[in-house]
């Protein structure tokens, strides 16, 4: 701790010095502007004010004979490190590695082919943090989750292969969402003023990207669901029906819970869930020994709506603890 000694000039501003260790750990120079927020205990805080310019980073890859799958999976790594440049530098242009960059730029939200040769690649990510809030992603997020399961629901009421392939189309949206939220979360890790423009703290920010898994997850079962309504074409979804009414209450109410932070909602949440898990799999076993037509894919997609159901149970856990916390 160091203590400084408050100077008062003009008349009418009190002054004290910096501590240079700070000043240079924090390369603070003649000019800068500092930022300064009083916290409820009256303690002041002093930061150093960084744009979204200081916090860009570039990097170079260079890519040789690797699968397209590989060179995939290091582009989304750069990208989810914060690498808002990434120099793409290769002997030749594969097929491989063309298409890994397709997809990366279709997968990656704002991410854009700005330069290439025929040994070149200039990736840049066009998006800033302050225009899309993780909060604000978060409830677009929800809001793509949620209609592609009440559009998954209306394949049992009246079956549409057009709708189906529709909703498997749009798990790339919600990747994309997904992994900006991921990106903002990590980067935050290592400078912390991404959380203070958006008024969040860290342990928020750790919540909305761990829900943020969970709708993944929850994409991903229904775009399984709709892709076995595809290939067996079910004579026997009515069965299921009614089941997907429940487990769409369910993680609607879990979403609420958290977005109101209520406690009683949340635990009724877990209560559903665990009791619609042992109700399909009571009726899984009916079922069965009825050898039903159909049966192999029924469970399937039974099996999916559990996981949907125990995903949204995963959910009001993050609003019980979070709600706790605040205390």
């Amino acid at each position: 701790m160091e203590f400084r000694k408050v100077q008062k000039t003009g008349g009418s501003t009190y002054i004290i010095s910096l501590p240079k260790e700070w000043a240079l750990k924090n390369n603070i120079k003649d000019g800068d502007i500092l930022t300064i927020k009083e916290n409820e205990n009256g303690h002041l805080i002093i930061a150093k004010e960084i744009s979204e310019r200081e916090i860009q980073k570039e990097i170079e890859l260079n890519v040789k004979k690797e699968s397209e799958d590989l060179i995939l999976r290091k582009l989304i790594a750069l990208y989810l490190n914060g690498f808002n440049t990434i120099r793409v530098y290769t002997d030749s242009i594969t097929d491989e590695i063309k298409n890994a960059i397709m997809k990366f730029t279709t997968l990656s939200l704002g991410v854009e082919i700005v330069e290439e040769t025929n040994k070149y690649f200039l990736l840049q990510d066009l998006s800033k943090f302050s225009d899309l809030p993780m909060e604000k992603i978060l409830q677009r997020l929800y809001i793509m989750t949620e209609n592609m399961l009440i559009d998954t629901k209306n394949l049992f009421n009246n079956f549409n292969e057009n709708l189906a392939k529709d909703i498997m189309d749009r798990d790339t949206q919600i990747d994309r969402l997904f992994w900006l939220i991921s990106k903002q979360f990590y980067t935050a890790l290592k400078n912390n003023s991404i959380l203070k423009d958006q008024g969040l703290d860290i342990t928020r920010a750790f919540n909305i990207r761990s829900i943020a898994k969970l709708f993944e997850r929850i994409g991903d079962h229904s775009v399984g669901i709709s892709s076995t309504m595809v290939e067996y074409k079910l004579q026997n979804g009515k069965i299921i029906l009614p089941y997907f009414d429940k487990v769409l209450d369910i993680f609607k109410n879990s979403y609420l819970s958290y977005k109101t932070l209520d406690i009683d909602l949340a635990n009724n949440v877990v209560e559903n869930s665990h009791k619609f898990h042992n109700d399909v799999k009571n009726l899984l076993n009916e079922l069965e020994k009825k050898k039903i037509k159909d049966i192999s894919s029924i469970s399937s997609i039974f099996e999916s709506l559990i996981r949907i159901a125990m995903y949204s149970a995963d959910l009001s856990e993050i609003t019980i603890d979070e709600k706790m916390s605040n205390l």
